[in-house]
C-alpha cells in the first residue's frame, strides 16, 4: 500500500465522521477533506484508483445503523443510519 493510498484511506474515514456529525449535511470540513482526497488520487497507481472504484460508494459503507421500528406500523422495521433519527429526531 502505498503513502498516498494510505493517506486516502485516512481522509476517508475523517469524511465519514465529518459526515455522520453533521447529520450527512455538507459542511466547509467536508470540502477541506474532499480536496486533499482529489490531490492524493493523482498520487495513486492505476492499480490503487481500480481497487477504490470497484468497491461500494463511501456512504453505504460503515456506517453506524440502528434498528428502527415505526410505532405506528409496528411490523415496519428498517435500518437507519443512527445520524438520520437524531436529525429527524
Amino acid at each position: 500500500m502505498s503513502n498516498a493510498l494510505t493517506q486516502y484511506r485516512l481522509q476517508e474515514k475523517q469524511l465519514r465522521y465529518v459526515w455522520w456529525r453533521h447529520c450527512g449535511l455538507e459542511s466547509d470540513e467536508e470540502d477541506n477533506i474532499r480536496d486533499v482526497m482529489e490531490k492524493l488520487w493523482w498520487e495513486l497507481t492505476d492499480t490503487e484508483r481500480d481497487q477504490i472504484d470497484a468497491e461500494p460508494p463511501l456512504r453505504r459503507r460503515n456506517l453506524p445503523t440502528v434498528q428502527y421500528v415505526d410505532k405506528d406500523v409496528a411490523e415496519h422495521s428498517v435500518d437507519t443510519p443512527v445520524r438520520e433519527l437524531v436529525a429527524a429526531g
